[in-house]
């Protein structure tokens, strides 16, 4: 541990030690694209909304979520003990022998409720949280879809300012504001992380970015470069704040005030969604050919972005594989971690290409093949 000491202590490690954000960029990627497609469908239907289209809704979250996921899960399960050996692989694999009887919890995405201290498939709480999200987003996308943006606006605000209330009472009754530095982070992450009316800010931003980008796709407004760079700079303050701003806690010499981390932790997340919300605003609607747009823009992301589901699933498998077999100790060096890090990346992906290819499209094709009729 006190090798680890220097390396946390380093102003530029918090990119990774404070990397929790990622999570949140992909859950408002959901809410985001979950809005685009859904209010698509509307106007194929014409603006109809039924029963039978909800329903639906609700279907293909399931279907195009849950077999994969579930065999994925039965991998880790039951086939996890043969991956490896040696002084740090667990006999009985990377899921507890408890798993194998309340499995169905995972299926049904409550998992992250139901003995959540035996926690299974350590990725699944991000799933939970996801589903849990899909089935109240119609509360929002509904009033979207009918034009009814005020009524949606409202919605979406009152939700926000709960979830702002229900995170300060959270971390000021609790007293887990400071886990990610500290000693009970178990504690924060039962209590906190996993739970979806703390970690819903993201998905509902997006899907007010999803709806803002479809409809000045459609009316296109012109934005004074000026004013762009004024919007970026704020982008850049959020990103930064959010990323950095636990430094004194992380420096151990001269932490935040405990009001400040509860003001950091209920206003984080809502602030480094609306700067990755600009950017995909300001790329795909202000200027199609800055260089963040291009970047984004490379085909290389197409074939990755396809079976990245594939390899969300089967990442933890690989990385607990690896770091479980070692025999010897791991130096933490930079060079070593960069080569460890392309190593892992370069073997998940290429694994989440078979895992896809047998496991993932074949349920694909079946629900495209049943909604036909």
């Amino acid at each position: 541990m006190a090798a680890i000491q220097p390396i946390l202590k380093r102003f530029s490690f918090l990119i990774v030690s404070n990397a929790f954000f990622s999570v949140d960029t992909f859950f408002f990627l959901s809410g985001f694209l979950t809005c685009f497609s859904f209010l698509r469908l509307i106007e194929r239907q014409n603006g109809k909304i039924t029963a039978f289209f909800i329903l639906k809704f609700y279907l293909h979250r399931f279907w195009r979520l849950t077999p994969a996921y579930l065999i994925a899960f039965m991998i880790s399960l039951f086939l996890s003990p043969y991956m490896g050996n040696g002084p740090l692989f667990p006999d009985e694999g990377f899921e507890s022998p408890e798993c194998k009887s309340q499995w169905w919890a995972n299926v049904l995405y409550i998992n992250n409720f139901y003995k959540a201290d035996n926690f299974c498939f350590g990725i699944s709480w991000f799933l939970a949280n996801d589903f849990q999200f899909h089935i109240f987003a119609p509360l929002i996308l509904i009033p979207l879809g009918l034009n009814k943006i005020f009524l949606a606006i409202g919605i979406s605000i009152g939700l926000l300012a709960t979830n702002v209330l229900l995170i300060v009472l959270n971390l000021y009754y609790k007293h887990i504001e400071a886990a990610q530095f500290g000693q009970n982070f178990k504690e924060f992450f039962m209590d906190y992380y996993i739970i979806p009316w703390f970690r819903m800010a993201p998905y509902i931003i997006g899907i007010l970015y999803g709806y803002t980008v479809m409809v000045f796709k459609k009316r296109p407004i012109k934005i004074s470069k000026f004013l762009n760079i004024i919007f970026w700079m704020i982008t850049l303050l959020f990103t930064s704040v959010t990323v950095f701003g636990l430094y004194p806690d992380a420096l151990g010499e001269n932490p935040l005030a405990r009001e400040t981390r509860i003001l950091y932790q209920s206003l984080s997340k809502l602030a480094w969604s609306i700067a990755v919300g600009y950017i995909i605003f300001s790329c795909v609607v202000i200027s199609t050919d800055g260089i963040v747009n291009s970047i984004l823009s490379w085909p290389i992301w197409v074939p990755l972005s396809r079976i990245n589901y594939s390899a969300f699933l089967i990442h933890i498998m690989i990385i607990m594989t690896f770091n479980t077999t070692q025999e010897h100790l791991l130096h933490l060096q930079d060079l070593n971690m960069a080569f460890y890090f392309l190593a892992e990346l370069v073997f998940t992906y290429s694994f989440a290409y078979l895992f896809n290819l047998f496991f993932e499209q074949p349920f694909v094709a079946i629900e495209k093949f049943l909604f036909k009729f």
